[in-house]
């Protein structure tokens, strides 16, 4: 049984939208309100009083009681590369419990290439990768005498792949 008796749920929820309607690029990955309605009532029924904060700023902004409190981050939006870090840094300041991965880890995680060297210095083998800035590059670009395949292709901007559409290419 937890300790805690209030779960927090805190992220930068956005309206449900319908199929036709185009989400902001950051917006992309923020839990809807219909999603988080549905993770309250789950963890309501699990026995768990459970409170909402609706904006990441909101969390660091306003006067929150945290006594008894488990935060549970839902927030992965926004623009900055170190998105997922915010929540768990900020808990981690205060001294607040929270779920998921510390401040570090989030961005470890959102950096492949650091990932990449953590995981290769203790013997995990990762592919290669090569960064190309320019359209120059891309042209005289040999792949197969880099890379072996198969090969991925992701633009570099917008981690976690968020937002990538006709523009990224």
């Amino acid at each position: 049984h937890m300790k805690k008796n209030r779960i927090l749920l805190v992220g930068d929820i956005v309206d449900d939208l319908g199929c036709n309607v185009k989400k902001t690029i950051f917006d992309e990955d923020n839990p809807s309100k219909s999603e988080v309605h549905n993770l309250v009532e789950w963890i309501n029924e699990a026995g768990y009083k459970v409170d909402v904060v609706e904006s990441v700023n909101d969390f660091i902004t306003k006067k929150i009681d945290y006594k008894d409190l488990l935060v549970f981050p839902l927030w992965r939006g926004g623009a900055s590369v170190n998105r997922t870090a915010i929540i768990p840094a900020y808990c981690e300041s205060l001294n607040i419990p929270y779920i998921g991965g510390d401040a570090y880890v989030q961005s470890v995680c959102q950096e492949k290439s650091l990932s990449k060297v953590f995981t290769n210095s203790i013997g995990i083998v990762t592919p290669k990768e090569v960064v190309l800035r320019s359209v120059d590059e891309l042209i005289s670009f040999k792949p197969l005498s880099v890379l072996q395949s198969p090969i991925v292709i992701k633009p570099l901007y917008s981690a976690c792949s968020i937002g990538i559409d006709d523009q990224s290419l």
